[in-house]
């Protein structure tokens, strides 16, 4: 199974009541495939992974949105401003986070698909103080291009997206596999075969995403602004 497989080669063949073992490279790659687009149609990584170093520009407001959620609050998070390490509240068991830099927060921490830990909250906001390019007044009398400031300011390491994967999402995930392999099986794509109630058949064009692959990932999708 792919690190950002969002089921197994062996999930993908019971759903498609597959025996043997002579497709398997085949499903292990629509697997590969689908979970992909799957993330793609999310706007955002879905599978648990680790995110090293990511040099983000400062931004206003007090939110830092990191690419993947949940952040995964049992595992290390480290935030620097700048040169500046910050303390970070993951959970309650670490005490008061009025203490703390930077709070591990959700903005919808009732939903794990909405927005369960998907965000970094710093009370002093992330750093977009710098002189503006459109208002030289806060620059020495020679300043100049080498002397701007650097806009990526923050450097961030985390782990974030789901370490057990949603049903939903693996549904989805299967749905699509099982339009792929057909599509490959048949040599045709985008099209599918409708019976006529009177006899006979008629082949017609077929979207692209299964209508149910996308209601089961449009609850996923990201939807903060100024998301990284």
């Amino acid at each position: 199974m792919g690190a950002t497989d969002l089921v197994t080669v062996k999930e993908a063949k019971d759903f498609l009541t597959l025996t043997g073992d002579e497709k398997d490279a085949l499903v292990a790659d629509l697997v590969a495939r689908a979970s992909s687009w799957i993330e793609a149609l999310a706007s955002r990584p879905l599978k648990e992974r680790q995110y090293t170093d990511l040099r983000l520009p400062a931004r206003n407001g007090f939110h830092l949105y990191p690419p993947a959620w949940p952040i995964a609050t049992d595992k290390t998070v480290t935030v620097y401003l700048d040169s500046t390490l910050q303390t970070i509240w993951r959970t309650e068991a670490d005490g008061d986070p009025a203490t703390f830099d930077v709070v591990v927060a959700g903005s919808a921490p009732w939903d794990e698909r909405l927005g369960r830990a998907n965000t970094l909250y710093r009370a002093l906001g992330w750093g977009l103080n710098a002189p503006r390019l459109w208002d030289p007044s806060p620059y020495p009398p020679d300043w100049s291009p080498l002397n701007w400031p650097n806009p990526y300011r923050i450097r961030l390491t985390y782990v974030g997206g789901y370490r057990a994967v949603p049903p939903d999402l693996q549904q989805a995930c299967l749905y699509l596999v099982q339009k792929m392999f057909r599509d490959t099986d048949k040599q045709q794509t985008g099209m599918t075969t409708i019976s006529l109630p009177t006899g006979g058949s008629i082949t017609v064009p077929d979207p692209s995403v299964p209508k149910e692959v996308l209601s089961l990932v449009a609850p996923y999708r990201r939807f903060v602004l100024g998301a990284v």
